[in-house]
């Protein structure tokens, strides 16, 4: 699929999430996929010329050698909802 989006399976359920902004959708068939992905195409955009303030943080925290957790991965996806275009790539 998509670089932005990721498919996750829940309870047997097919669930689609989107890494830059943190939306996730139920996708049962290709067709749910293929619409989920369509929505969040502005995201291709987004993700190739800027970075947001968690892909900024992520990204330093990974030099340093600090590796992500479930919180640090959702406070992540949090500011890049609230600050997605903030360094330029």
């Amino acid at each position: 699929m998509k670089q932005w989006i990721r498919v996750r399976t829940r309870n047997g359920r097919r669930i689609a999430v989107c890494d830059v902004c943190g939306a996730a959708a139920g996708v049962p068939t290709r067709l749910h996929l293929n619409s989920f992905a369509t929505k969040h195409k502005a995201h291709q955009s987004a993700q190739r010329g800027w970075m947001g303030a968690g892909d900024v943080v992520h990204a330093a925290a990974s030099k340093l050698g600090i590796e992500t957790c479930t919180p640090c991965e959702k406070r992540r996806r949090k500011m890049n909802r609230m600050m997605p275009k903030f360094w330029r790539r």
